[in-house]
């Protein structure tokens, strides 16, 4: 199966603090991976350092079998931060209007909104079951349907990877099981591949067809049912997602 991210024995300081050590990983078309560990473990620089806004102290990052430094085709990437840090709730847009900014990188802006850029926006806003709330202000919706309209920004430009920095912060535990099997049918109907990053142990065993746990080093790489980490580890993620 295609490699879409290919990281091969990365080391990473910052200043003098090992962030990360010998890290391996590959994420293969059509994997929804869940990446894993504690606070200070590295996922959030790992993440970086695959979409090229961190260097390595050693070791080679490939995206679709490029090195990352010199990787262009960005428009098969995309990013989805998490909201509670990354989203002004007072921001004056329309549901419309915030799926449409996922397609800047593409046309610029200053050219001109096409019927075939506004199909995209509402073919994006139906995938993500919000196509009743495309005019409404974003700041009146729910945390799970506001995150829901920043998947949709996310895939209108229509990527191949879809990378998540905590998407469930924010949203309330009745709506997370939901977004859930949203992303599921996004990545087994869709083909999109997926990496999230996590706290939730719980929630993304159920969802993921992959796990990675992450203390700076890779203590585990496969699938959900045969992950077991020592019960001191397992306190450590109980305890950060308490």
């Amino acid at each position: 199966m295609t490699s879409i991210l290919q990281i091969d024995n990365i080391n990473f300081s910052y200043e003098q603090k090992a962030a990360l050590r010998e890290v391996s990983l590959q994420v293969k078309k059509g994997d929804f991976l869940g990446l894993i560990g504690p606070n200070g473990g590295g996922k959030t620089t790992l993440i970086k350092l695959a979409l090229g806004l961190l260097q390595p102290n050693k070791g080679s990052i490939q995206l679709f079998g490029q090195s990352v430094s010199s990787f262009k085709e960005w428009n098969k990437v995309s990013f989805v931060s998490q909201k509670a840090n990354a989203f002004n709730k007072g921001f004056p847009a329309t549901v419309f209007e915030v799926v449409a900014m996922g397609l800047t990188p593409k046309i610029g802006y200053f050219r001109r909104f096409s019927a075939k850029h506004r199909a995209a926006v509402k073919k994006a806003v139906a995938q993500v079951d919000m196509s009743d709330y495309l005019h409404e202000n974003i700041s009146s919706l729910s945390g799970g349907q506001q995150q829901r309209v920043f998947i949709a920004r996310a895939l209108v430009s229509q990527p191949e990877l879809i990378i998540l920095d905590e998407p469930t912060v924010g949203i309330d535990h009745a709506n997370v099981k939901g977004f859930y099997e949203l992303l599921q049918r996004l990545n087994s109907e869709n083909g999109l591949t997926l990496v999230m990053i996590t706290h939730d142990l719980a929630g993304i065993a159920h969802y993921a067809s992959k796990l990675v746990y992450l203390d700076q080093q890779v203590q585990y790489e496969g699938s959900p049912e045969q992950f077991s980490l020592p019960e001191s580890d397992l306190h450590i993620l109980r305890g950060i997602h308490a």
